[in-house]
């Protein structure tokens, strides 16, 4: 019982989400520029129960809000923060195009639930990985200087991205996203890894 009420309060804080995924491609002229500070991570493997939010972003906390609600009828229990990813370029695409992963992660039971959720919601295991974190501090609305940051680092020290830019929210206490902490997460590789693996392939 108190781990639904954790999740029904989780639903609660995730207001105005959708702020979360449209300021990450600017950054505002209004705020102060801030120097975030770039972290090595290793991630752990993960399972997550996950959606595909499409178009406009009108109704992304909706989607967000839908995906924690069947997580309470199915008994999956979140054990991490809700994270979003764009998985077209909207800066090319039409907003009825847009299309936006929502993963929550859960606990490991939930597997035995893969295939069985419906159309566009799934249960998966995510890899091991190593990616870069910047934290948007709260206090501000863009979180443009985090992601060039991140960009910056991964130039800098012979890294490749291999996976899109993910917005994990750590702190939300108000739904106002100047107010929220997030952290800006992308997976990488180093450059001469990606070239051996592919050398490797190239001779199977």
């Amino acid at each position: 019982m108190r781990r639904k009420k954790k999740i029904i309060m989780l639903l609660s804080v995730i207001l105005l989400v959708e702020l979360i995924v449209t300021a990450g491609l600017c950054i505002s002229r209004d705020d102060r520029p801030y120097l975030p500070e770039v972290e090595l991570r290793q991630i752990g493997p993960q399972t997550v129960l996950y959606t595909i939010h499409r178009g406009p972003y009108e109704n992304i906390g909706k989607t967000i809000n839908n995906l924690y609600e069947l997580a309470v009828q199915k008994h999956i229990y979140p054990v991490g923060p809700v994270m979003s990813g764009y998985l077209n370029d909207p800066r090319t695409e039409s907003s009825e195009h847009w299309l936006i992963e929502i993963r929550i992660p859960v606990d490991d039971s939930a597997l035995c639930l893969a295939g069985t959720l419906g159309d566009m919601v799934d249960v998966k295991s995510i890899p091991a990985m190593q990616a870069v974190v910047a934290v948007k501090p709260k206090g501000q609305f863009q979180p443009g200087y985090a992601i060039e940051s991140l960009y910056s680092w991964i130039n800098r020290n012979g890294y490749l991205a291999v996976d899109r830019l993910w917005q994990s929210v750590i702190e939300n206490k108000t739904g106002d996203y100047r107010e929220m902490k997030t952290e800006f997460i992308i997976p990488i590789e180093k450059t001469a890894n990606r070239r051996t693996s592919v050398l490797k392939c190239g001779r199977m």
